[in-house]
């Protein structure tokens, strides 16, 4: 067994000599497993592992455990997904991957994915290089990983805080996705279009420095998402009479 650190693979497998395995194993042995060894980690698959007991308490074990993950949301896997919630969970380092050409999920369509056509050379070439950038960024910088899951709890802490601030700041969040929402359900996604998006999440800025760090100016940037929310449902805004959320002030 290797001593050197694990990167453990969240595929669909599917049946021997099936296309689903056939595909799974190539990503494996030419894309993932090369550049794993590149940053020093060793790739294994669930069905490498030859330990005795529960192969679900295992792979489970290995998926907290290893300092590296990546996932092929490939095909839509169910078990792939439930995997993948328990990394995004930890918050701990993780790549994913799609077949490219297939539409990403909507619960993870916020997080960049790398597209790879296993058949071209070319793909195979740039998905290699960017999960090679994606692995020794998430190492370098853990206290950015991000996902739906850690989103979520970090929004939770914010909605529950005895300061007045972050609970606006909380309702600005979630007036931010609930309109991510309705306009990734309303408009197309072609490629250019999660291009754009997934350049502006990998960006990542300050949202308190773009909406402004007072109690008046985060609340005027939430009755702005209420706004144009309501505005995409059709419904009339509510009443506000409130003058200070009028205009923004410094």
């Amino acid at each position: 067994m290797s001593d050197r650190p694990e990167c453990f693979v969240i595929a669909p497998i599917g049946t021997e000599k099936s296309d689903i395995r056939t595909r799974s194993d190539q990503i494996l042995k030419h894309v993932i497993r090369p550049v794993a060894d590149e940053c020093g980690y060793t790739a294994v698959r669930a069905d490498e592992i030859s330990e005795p007991g529960s192969i679900t308490t295992q792979v489970i074990n290995r998926i907290l455990e290893a300092p590296m993950v990546v996932a092929d949301l490939t095909g839509n896997n169910a078990n792939v997904f439930y995997e993948l919630a328990v990394r995004h969970a930890i918050r701990k380092p993780y790549v994913q991957i799609i077949q490219k050409g297939e539409r990403i999920p909507f619960d993870v369509a916020g997080i960049r994915t790398i597209e790879i056509d296993h058949t071209n050379l070319d793909s195979v070439a740039a998905a290699k290089d960017e999960i090679r950038k994606q692995m020794q960024f998430t190492t370098a910088n853990p206290q950015k990983i991000e996902s739906p899951i850690s989103v979520a709890i970090d929004l939770a802490s914010l909605t529950q805080s005895d300061d007045p601030l972050k609970r606006q700041l909380a309702e600005v969040l979630t007036g931010l996705a609930e309109l991510k929402s309705l306009v990734d359900s309303r408009l197309p996604a072609p490629p250019e279009w999660r291009e754009i998006r997934d350049y502006m999440l990998a960006s990542n800025p300050d949202l308190a420095s773009i909406l402004g760090t007072t109690p008046v100016q985060t609340k005027f940037a939430a009755r702005l998402l209420k706004l144009r929310v309501a505005h995409l449902k059709g419904l009339h805004p509510p009443d506000e009479p409130d003058s200070d959320s009028a205009s923004p002030k410094g």
